[in-house]
């Protein structure tokens, strides 16, 4: 059994938060930014005077914290939620509880710990972080309701959760579909902003591709999952595209790397349907 010392604040009284409350907390360590209509669609709640019972409730505690502007058009957008002070420490306490009753610990309470770690400047956090966060959410969602509605066992890692794994850490998301014993379907996920400097767009782009023609082999006999690159609209997607192919031209993988690209507009209604969806060419050698 696995043995912490104890913090400094352990000696304080926490605040009490339900099981919901917690469901909550928990969400937004995941995704670092939400808002209450994507809260509401996880917990598959009807009523969304509690799930605002429930936030407000949070927030006084010091649990989150939450983004709201009463200037036109920003104050028709849901509030957008982030962890709060308390919410951190309740965190640290539910990750111990969790490692006490798992014998052989394999270490992951203490990454989600160690994650948690990244949450306290996120009141700090630029808008561009935030809208990036929010898109991801709306990726996740948009997955489990294609998983759910084909009758498909979903695995889905957030970009927290990411994180905690070597062979997914330079992905936003990962998704992993399966029905019954049949053949799993693996995917990542890049969400690409047209907000973001192009200069970082081509760096990481490369570091995807060289990731996975280089070093994924060596970590790994998995076949290499596919590239789903979600972006926030048709100019960059376009960019990205082109900017895959050129490339994919420099390294000539020896096993070909499979990219999907389209808008997140797109993907929230038509999901995996093909005729929404570009993938990059490479010209073949003469």
């Amino acid at each position: 059994m696995l043995q912490y010392p104890p913090l400094p604040y352990e000696q304080m009284t926490l605040p009490k938060v339900t099981k919901k409350q917690l469901e909550i907390l928990l969400l937004i360590y995941r995704y670092r930014f939400i808002d209450r209509k994507q809260i509401q669609t996880f917990l598959t709640h009807k009523n969304h005077r509690r799930i605002h019972a429930w936030l407000t409730d949070l927030v006084e505690k010091d649990c989150i914290g939450g983004i709201y502007s009463n200037k036109m058009p920003e104050n028709t957008k849901p509030t957008v939620y982030y962890l709060g002070k308390n919410g951190r420490k309740i965190l640290v306490q539910h990750f111990r509880d969790i490692a006490t009753t798992v014998e052989d610990g394999d270490g992951t309470t203490d990454v989600d710990i160690q994650q948690l770690t990244n949450t306290y400047k996120d009141s700090q956090r630029t808008e561009i972080f935030r809208i990036c966060c929010l898109a991801l959410v709306h990726i996740a969602i948009t997955t489990q309701s294609v998983a759910d509605a084909e009758g498909y066992n979903l695995v889905f890692a957030s970009p927290t959760v990411c994180q905690t794994y070597s062979l997914l850490s330079k992905f936003d998301s990962y998704a992993r579909f399966q029905k019954g014993k049949g053949k799993k379907k693996h995917y990542v996920f890049l969400y690409i902003t047209n907000r973001t400097p192009k200069r970082f767009i081509r760096y990481r782009i490369a570091e995807v591709i060289k990731f996975l023609t280089r070093e994924w082999d060596y970590e790994t006999t998995d076949p290499k999952p596919m590239v789903l690159c979600i972006c926030s609209n048709i100019p960059i997607r376009n960019y990205t595209k082109k900017l895959i192919e050129s490339k994919l031209e420099y390294y000539r993988p020896d096993e070909p790397l499979n990219f999907g690209l389209t808008t997140l507009s797109e993907y929230k209604a038509h999901s995996f349907s093909p005729q929404h969806w570009k993938h990059p060419t490479i010209k073949e050698d003469w």
